[in-house]
Order: structure tokens, then sequence, then C-alpha cells
């Protein structure tokens, strides 16, 4: 999948969020597990790094490409249905924020 960098990040970014959210509910989640959760937010900045770039990425996958990607996908065993919508709450948000540093960069270049 190398061709397809920037959906690459964004996965990493989903897979390591994830498995620290699973770690964190195992013995119920408190505030002791917010350090848990900041190697995944280490990955977010590469992720919403060209994120505009992704959905381009997704249509012009070839046949490895989207096998790849499906590996990738299935690496992703979450232990709770909680944990699975923290994780798709969350990649939304960050498609939503690459969104608005897209616009804020093109505001940027008008000036």
């Amino acid at each position: 999948m190398s061709e397809a960098k920037e959906l690459k990040e964004v996965l990493e970014f989903g897979l390591a969020l994830g498995m620290s959210v699973d770690e964190a509910l195992e013995d119920g989640f408190g505030w002791q597990d917010l350090v848990s959760l900041v190697p995944p937010m280490t990955k977010l900045p590469a992720a919403l790094d060209g994120l505009e770039l992704v959905d381009d990425e997704i249509a012009n996958l070839d046949q490895e490409g989207k096998a790849e990607l499906a590996e990738v996908i299935e690496k992703l065993e979450l232990d709770s249905e909680l944990t699975e919508e923290i994780v798709e709450q969350s990649l939304i948000t960050a498609v939503e924020i690459g969104k608005l540093i897209t616009i804020l960069r093109k505001a940027k270049k008008q000036e």
C-alpha cells in the first residue's frame, strides 16, 4: 500500500488508538489511562497531514493495495463495541479536523 501513504497513516492512527482504548478499558477507564492514549496521539499529525488525499488514494487502489488494506483492517480486532465506537468517532473527528486544516491552508494562501 505504498502508493496510499496518507491512507496508511490514518489507519495506523486508528489501529494505535483502538489498541490503547482496549487496554485502557480492560480494568475500567480511569484518569491514569489518559497516559496510554498519548502514543497514538503522536500519530495524529501524520494522519491529518495530507488527509485531503485519502479519498483519491482509496479510489486509485489496485487489487494488491485493496488486499493489503483488508489485512490492515482485519488486524483491528477490538474487544468491545464501545471501543469500536470510540475509534470510529475518533477517525471521523480526525477527518473533520483535516478538512478544517485544508480550508485554513487555502484561506492563508489567499492572503
